[in-house]
Parts: C-alpha cells; structure tokens; sequence
C-alpha cells in the first residue's frame, strides 16, 4: 500500500458536484488564485472525516522540502505519502512570518490576529487571539467537551491558542494545551511522545500539532537543521501509520475517520536560512499535503491560497461554521461529491431586515470591512468582496441620501483588502492594501497602502498612488482627510534588523487633496517589543491627532499621539487606557481643539467600550468613561462627531449574538444617551462604519442573516426622537493612571 511511486504528472481536477468556481490571473511569479467561497461549512455530512489533525512543522522551508526536485530530506514523505494524498504548491503565508501569528491564523482565519506578537518572553495569556479558535467554535457549535480539543506543540510561544478573547467565547470553550513551560522548547520525539499518549488516552476530535526542531535548527546552524527535517520526516510517517492502524500500530479508532493535513508556518528567507523575517518567496511559501478519507490520492494542485483558507477548509471537513474566518475552502483536494459548497441562499427570508435598512451587496460572495463616507446627499460604500478572486475592493453610492444606489463597481481587481473612504473638498479618497510583489525586488511579496482620488463623485478614479516604501510592509490603515489635507496612519512593518518583529505606527501625507504624497515616515521609533494597531486618525485645529492600540510591556494598551506639522514628527504620546487589562480596536474624532477616543477593553473580563475626551488639543485627556455593560462583552467602536455632536457605534453581544448598537451625545460627551440596538439582530452584525454629514449620521456594517456576508447600511435615528440622559455607568478611571477610584 505504501510502496514507492514516481509523479510525474501534476493534475488540477475540479469536482463537478462543487461550485463551477472561476480562477484569475495574478501578476504574482504567473500565480493563479482561486475563488473561495465564504467561511464555514454546510456539507459535511458528505464527508467521511470525523477527525481532523492538522500537523506543523515549523520553519520549514520549501526548498529543502517539496521544491527539492531529489527531496533527500524528505524521503518518507514523499515516498510514502505524498502518493496517496493531495500536495498543494502554491500556499502561502500572506502576513507575518512567525510562529505566533501565523499557527493563530491557521486557527481562526482571521488576518488582524495575523500580526498577532511572538515574544518567548511574555508571561502566558498574554498573547491570546482576538477572534474565536476552531476549538472554541467547535466546542461551542457541537457541544464537545474541553478533552477532545488538543494543542501538542514543541514550540511553547504557542501555549496562548487554546482560546481567544472573543465575546462568548474564551477559555470555557478552549482547548488542552501541552508545552514544555520551562524551556519552551520540546523534542520532537517528546511531542511524537505526547501525540500517541493522547490519542491513546483522550480520543480528541480536532487536534493541533506542532514539530519545533525544524526551526530550532534553522535558527542555529545548518547542519541542525538538516538532520530535524529528516528525522520529522519520520515521524510524521509514524504518525499517519498510527491514524491508519498500520503495524506495528493496531488500534482502528482513527483508521479511514481522519484527515491529516501537514503544512509549516513559515518557511526560511532566501538568503539567509537561520530567519524568516524578510517577507520574500523563501518565508512566505509553505508545504501543504492533505491526506485522509475525503482526499485525492495523487493530486498536485497548482491554484493559489491564502493559509487563512487552512482554517476554513478544516471547518468544512469537521461541519463547523466560522463566521469570522477570512478565508475559503481548499476544496480541489476532495474527492468528488464530497462537497457539495455553499447552500443556495434563501432571497425571500428575512434580508429586508428594518425598513428603514438598506441592503447594498447581494452577489453570493463574501462581502466584509466596510468603509463609508458621506457629503449633504452624497453617500459613498467601499468594501472587500470574493465574487472575482480573494479579494477584491467595489464601490457604489447614492446621490440621494440612500433612496437608490448605483450599481456595484469594481476599482481594485488585485488581492486587495481594507478599504477606507473619506470626503473633503469636493474629493473622494480611497484607501487599501494591496499584496504587491516588490519594486526591485521579484521574490519579496508583502502588503503596500495605496490611494486613488475621484472627483466626480466616483465615477473615475486616479490611477493608484503607491505609498508604501521599500522598507515597509503596512497594514491596518486608517485615514482622514480635511482642508485639502488627507493623512493615513498604518502599522508599518519595516525591513530593519533591530525592528524585523515590530509593528510600528507609521504616516504618509498630502497636503494637495492626494495629487502628491510626502514620504511615508515612523511615527513613533521604538523597537521590537512594540505591536501596534492604528485605530483612527483625525484633523483638528492645526493638529493631526491619531490613537493606536500597541502590545508594550505585556499587554495591550491605547494610545494617543499628534502632530502639528503636517506629520514630520510626532509629540505627546500618552497611554490613554492605563489600565492592567488589555484595551484593543480604538478610534479618533476631532472638532477643531477637542478631541474624543473610544476603545475596547477588558473590564471584569469583559470588553466593554471606554471614552476619553481633551478640550485642550490632546495636552491633557479628562476622566474615562465606560459607556458599555455588556453582559457578553462590546467590541470595534467607531465613532463620528459633528461640533459637540457624538455618534458611537459598535458590536455588542448581549444577546449572544453580535448586533450593532449605538449612542449618542449632544454636549460633547457631557452625558449620553441610552444605547440601542441598530441591525435587526437576527444573526451575526460586525464591522460598523459611521459617518455624518449635514447633522445625519448613517452607519454601514457586514451581517450574516442571508447566510453569508452581505453589506447593510442604516441612518441613525434622529436625536429628537430619543431622550439624552446622563450615562452613569462610568470607570471612574482616574486621568493620574493609579486605577479605578
């Protein structure tokens, strides 16, 4: 059953039971990316899989793996198992190349925990995932206990992906987890070890793996290297042959109710094998073999993916439902039949939702992160949707208030994500990121910001300004635009020895309406400890005003920083949360001298939404406010302002299910109103965007009630029509920094 074969053809094969999905070119080495469809899973009754061990082998490059055309080090592998599953040869690592992040990607999906810190140093439950695990979800979806839900892994930076932070969610639906807690560093053989004691003892379900010593060894001499990768290479035989009951092993629990699917984390730079920090074809390319009773035998497949679609595609195989995953099926290794995709959406359900909703998108793609913008009548919806290739960024707008819209168009057909729109001076900015390969540089791929203007309203566009440099990969941007000045704050990732882990905040300029753009800049120099998030950017008075969340000292916390010349420096950074719980998602609105912040944070272990407000252009920030009491938890405020005007919107679970609600506050954050809920609350509502233009507010956000993500948007009642009360529900925080009085 397990002699040696040769390939010598390398076959793509679609199922005619799946959808007829379409491929696109990318001008990525003549890559082309497949179409996924939206998270989650609604045919695994097709499936033969009960049980799913997906199994890492860290650090490993492809080059010394399946792109070596002997495969010397891997001789077992390919031998005795690539024959009898499905290789994947372009997968690929589209963000940060460390273990943390991307094993966290691979359990969630989702591309902010993509960034997430990798520091050996910080005490556990300090690096915990923002978005909800496969365990947690498949514990919560199916009603498992914590037992059959492992992490084995001899990388211990990895012992915080057992459970994430996420509303409902959390260590009550966590997985076990087995590090070694004083070295960090376990023996391979020891995980082999930990592996057979498990499935011998527990009989777990779903099941992470990690092999450490591929990487360990990279990091310090190549001859170590080497011999870890071809003494995995028997272990991972040893552990199929365990799945299968082949002799010597004989317990048939596993046998033909398994998949395996062995891929890495990261690769190794080109150049210099002991890193993985430069973003070049080297770190970003990963082996994938998917082996099991639903996978072709025998199959090369040549499409493209995102490791983000590694979560998805487990979900579809184990029937979990994964609505903040990212990213889409790997379904060209499935035998025929066995997936059957998407269901066909019900159009005649709910989706009207409120009348006075308006919903923008319905195309059967996923469509995620909206942006919006408005000016009088002028209303304008950018977002990221998967109905032309991974993603893709469409626009459309209404020049009557949102009576009717226009139809869908599409402005950016890369691999593109993170829109950002803003209006100012007869003006229409766009932002995002785009996965580029690098000017001078044909095997580095990373992310770069990029603006187009139109001043017609939308109906043409500039051609895209690149304003990444060479040293920076950036993500995560945030944008403002005023007085003919428009200003993008972003983390930026910069090629720097000392700083190859960091995420800092950086800014890029213009000061022409977007004709010319200055240079992008650091906005803040530190060194690797920093992890930060922009949440938002703002013009006001003579000032740029911006707040970020950053991971410093063990834990994240938000900050605030401005600058008053145009964003060549950057002065009176302040830690606005000071609080020993994390602060995550922030933003920014300023009126002329006054500035507002909003955030999420941890209060009694739940994230709730906290406000601070500075009269006196950011130099000192009065008390903050808690304007949440969410049972389950609040997360990713936004917030708008008009004069002393303020519109808060946000995700709350106090149903259990995310709903966007809001509030308000007419004397400048003096007193609140009640909150309530905006969506219509029938399933899943996240990512509000709000704007406000002639003292009316409208908020856009992504809801899952047609059974994928569709775009809505909603204006927010007028003030009159609700009572202004004073909000008690405060932290009392006190602005010195010593705590709660």
């Amino acid at each position: 059953m397990y002699s040696k074969m040769q390939m010598t053809v390398e076959r793509v094969t679609r199922s005619g039971a799946r959808r007829a999905w379409r491929a696109i070119a990318m001008l990525t080495f003549g890559i082309v990316w497949l179409i996924v469809p939206l998270r989650g899973a609604h045919a695994a009754d097709e499936f033969l899989t009960e049980y799913v061990f997906l199994v890492v082998i860290d650090g490993l490059r492809w080059s010394e793996s399946f792109g070596d055309p002997t495969h010397q080090h891997i001789p077992v592998i390919w031998d005795s198992l690539v024959p009898h599953g499905t290789m994947y040869k372009n997968l690929y690592n589209t963000l940060k190349t460390q273990s943390t992040p991307s094993h966290g990607l691979m359990l969630n999906g989702n591309r902010l925990d993509g960034w997430a810190p990798n520091n050996h140093w910080n005490p556990p439950d300090t690096d915990l995932p923002l978005y909800p695990t496969l365990f947690e979800l498949y514990r919560k979806q199916t009603g498992a206990p914590r037992n059959r839900c492992w992490i084995l892994t001899g990388n211990g930076v990895l012992r915080d992906l057992d459970r994430s932070l996420y509303p409902t969610y959390g260590d009550s639906l966590g997985a076990y987890l087995r590090y070694d807690a004083d070295s960090l560093h376990a023996e391979d053989d020891t995980v082999w070890a930990w592996v057979q004691q498990v499935m011998d003892d527990e009989r777990p379900d779903l099941m992470m793996v990690n092999f450490f010593a591929v990487d360990l060894g990279g990091h310090r001499n190549w001859d170590e290297y080497i011999a870890a990768i071809e003494h995995v290479d028997s272990l991972i035989f040893e552990f199929w042959k365990k799945i299968q009951a082949i002799p010597p092993y004989t317990d048939t629990y596993y046998k033909d109710k398994t998949t395996m699917l062995l891929t890495t984390d990261h690769g190794r730079d080109q150049a210099d094998y002991h890193h993985h920090t430069k973003s070049d074809i080297g770190s970003r390319r990963l082996i994938f073999l998917g082996l099991g009773p639903d996978v072709m035998a025998d199959e090369v497949v040549t499409v493209a993916h995102d490791h983000i679609d590694i979560c998805t595609t487990i979900a579809a195989l184990m029937g979990i439902d994964t609505p903040y995953a990212q990213g889409g099926v790997m379904d060209e290794m499935f035998i025929p039949g066995r997936w059957i995709g998407e269901p066909a959406l019900d159009r005649n359900g709910s989706s009207m939702g409120r009348l006075d909703e308006a919903r923008l998108t319905d195309d059967g793609a996923r469509s995620e992160s909206p942006s919006f913008a408005c000016d009088g009548e002028s209303l304008y919806v950018a977002w990221a949707d998967t109905r032309d290739g991974l993603s893709h960024i469409y626009f459309k707008q209404s020049a009557d208030g949102g009576n009717t819209w226009s139809p869908d168009t599409l402005l950016v057909d890369a691999y593109a994500i993170a829109p950002l729109l803003a209006v100012d001076a007869g003006v229409l900015h766009l932002a995002w990121v785009e996965f580029v390969i690098r000017p001078g540089s044909p095997t580095t791929l990373d992310w770069e910001l990029r603006h187009s203007r139109s001043t017609d309203s939308g109906l043409n566009w500039s051609e895209p300004a690149h304003l990444t440099p060479e040293k920076y990969g950036t993500f995560f941007p945030t944008m403002a635009a005023s007085g003919g000045d428009v200003a993008c704050f972003v983390t930026g990732l910069p090629k720097h020895p000392q700083r190859q882990k960091a995420m800092q905040p950086a800014f890029v300029a213009s000061s022409d309406t977007g004709v010319t753009w200055d240079t992008m800049i650091r906005a803040r120099e530190v060194l690797e400890l920093c992890h930060a998030q922009p949440g938002g950017v703002g013009h006001g008075g003579a000032a740029i005003h911006a707040v970020y969340t950053s991971f410093v000292d063990e834990n994240w916390e938000t900050y605030y920083t401005r600058s008053t010349d145009g964003g060549a420096t950057w002065v009176h950074e302040e830690n606005l949360s000071q609080s020993a719980e994390a602060s995550r998602l922030s933003d920014i609105a300023v009126d002329d001298t006054t500035a507002y912040a909003v955030w999420s944070e941890q209060v009694d272990e739940k994230w709730q939404i906290l406000f601070r407000k500075s009269t006196d252009g950011g130099d000192t920030w009065l008390t903050a406010e808690q304007l949440t009491n969410s049972a389950e938890g609040a997360l990713s405020p936004r917030l708008a302002c008009s004069g002393q005007h303020l519109w808060i919107v946000w995700t709350d679970y106090e149903s259990g299910r995310g709903e966007i609600f809001w509030k308000e506050s007419t004397d400048g954050g003096d007193t609140w109103s009640t909150e309530a809920a905006l969506s219509a609350g029938t399933m899943l509502s996240i990512n509000p965007a709000i704007d406000v233009a002639d003292g009316q507010a409208f908020v856009a956000w992504q809801d899952n009630r047609d059974g994928n993500w569709e775009i809505y948007l909603r204006p927010v009642p007028e003030s009159e029509q609700r009572a202004v009360v004073e909000d008690v529900r405060h932290t009392g925080r006190d602005p010195s920094g010593l705590g709660y009085r």
